[in-house]
């Protein structure tokens, strides 16, 4: 019934399955590659910087190979530009990783905290 409108407006529609919830538990488990992608990309770009790598050359090696991520590329170049202009709301992804490390803690699966 509200297939067409979901599908109107979003790139790519998901069924999850019939249960309650199912759609929320698919985007917190989502929020864990989110939100390592994010780190990995300040971490790798702070050590190849102490390391003498030049930045640009780096990003362009890492978002062209095996080390990329939309994170990546989405976010590095506004670093490259000294731009730290907030891309999101620094309270949702505290959430986020929060209801992560929760449901990781209910089903007895060891995450990083």
């Amino acid at each position: 019934m509200v297939a067409p409108v979901l599908e109107a407006i979003s790139k790519k529609t998901h069924r999850v399955g019939r249960e309650p919830g199912m759609g929320a538990t698919y985007k917190v488990v989502h929020q864990l590659a989110a939100g390592v992608h994010l780190v990995a990309a300040a971490e790798l770009m702070a050590l190849g910087a102490r390391a003498g790598c030049d930045p640009k050359l780096l990003y362009d090696i890492v978002s062209t190979s095996a080390g990329q991520s939309w994170m990546f590329n989405d976010r590095v170049p506004h670093i490259l530009e000294d731009d730290y202009t907030p891309r999101s709301m620094v309270d949702i992804f505290i959430k986020d990783l929060g209801l992560v490390l929760q449901t990781g803690s209910e089903l007895n699966a060891p995450l990083p905290s």
